[in-house]
């Protein structure tokens, strides 16, 4: 896990939109849009999120990002500063497993089996900052919280 540095930019929250299907017990349809106070001026740090289409698949063991203001280990504090780590798509059964069918087809499942540095020790509700994002190149960046 390391924490990204590059220039930055704060906007105070307006308003929270959350997706009218979200279920605050299973995390199913945990996904929100946040309107700022204030405009962000695209640049070549900051980039409008890429979302992919309902088509899209995303294989198991594809490398993705997860980035967010969640604990660094278990029963820790908060970080200061927006962390990212490299992590992979794990196939749903496998993750269903592990979870007691807790993932939904409308989630993703990523980490590393052997354990380390994953979006996992998220585990109380106002920490889950985790973000979306993608690069030029079309590389998706999603997260996932603990289903708790």
């Amino acid at each position: 896990m390391s924490f990204l540095f590059h220039s930055s930019a704060t906007r105070p929250i307006r308003r929270i939109l959350l997706h009218p299907q979200y279920d605050q017990f299973t995390s199913d349809y945990d996904i929100a849009l946040l309107e700022l106070s204030a405009p962000v001026f695209f640049s070549d740090l900051v980039q409008p999120v890429c979302v992919p289409s309902s088509s899209h698949t995303f294989t198991t063991g594809t490398s993705c990002y997860v980035t967010g203001w969640g604990v660094l280990m278990e029963d820790g504090e908060l970080a200061s500063r927006l962390q990212e780590a490299s992590v992979k798509i794990i196939n749903r059964s496998t993750c269903n497993k592990l979870y007691d069918d807790a993932v939904t087809p409308r989630m993703l499942c990523a980490g590393n089996l052997q354990g380390g540095v994953d979006a996992c020790q998220v585990s109380v509700p106002e920490s889950k900052h985790n973000t979306q994002k993608c690069t030029r190149n079309k590389l998706y960046f999603l997260t996932k919280g603990d289903p708790e």
